[in-house]
């Protein structure tokens, strides 16, 4: 298994180069294409990562949306 800190930049790279302000990614794209670089977690892991990249200062967005 890939260490957290990979897990992190990794969602790091997917987020700055297959998302943006109009066309986020979410967070069951997110662990799709992590399977493609041989990582399996679980939803709650990705927030977590995101948190951290925001606590070191990287601006990125987080849009909560209901569930239907």
């Amino acid at each position: 298994m890939a260490s957290t800190k990979l897990k992190t930049l990794l969602v790091y790279k997917l987020l700055n180069d297959y998302s943006d302000e109009n066309h986020p990614l979410s967070t069951p794209e997110i662990i799709d294409m992590l399977k493609d670089y041989g990582i399996t977690c679980e939803r709650k892991s990705i927030y977590a990562d995101v948190k951290q990249l925001n606590d070191v200062g990287l601006s990125l967005i987080h849009i909560s949306e209901p569930t239907r």
